[in-house]
């Protein structure tokens, strides 16, 4: 059968209860037990680059996140302008 690979955004967090949004150290994306890319700015690009990530080596989604990585792609596609076909002025 086919082997599926673990893929994920890590948080590295400091070790204070007071503010969780705040004590975010580092934000990576990992295939497997390997950390692929770190120090991201934010999760949205954590997100971005993971969902490369799985379309540059041919992954499948992880099951749990198939709809939003799904609705991620349809997303994707409506951004790209589709081709005019030039339009026929009569008067010219």
């Amino acid at each position: 059968g086919e082997q599926k690979k673990v893929v994920g955004i890590l948080t590295v967090m400091e070790d204070d209860d007071t503010s969780p949004a705040s004590n975010v150290m580092n934000i990576a994306v990992g295939v497997e037990e390997t950390i692929i890319l770190q120090d991201l700015p934010d999760l949205p690009t954590a997100f971005v680059y993971l969902y490369e990530l799985i379309y540059a080596l041919n992954l499948k989604y992880p099951k749990n996140l198939r709809s939003t990585f799904e609705t991620w792609s349809l997303e994707q596609i409506s951004l790209v302008p589709q081709k005019q076909t030039p339009s026929v002025n009569p008067s010219s």
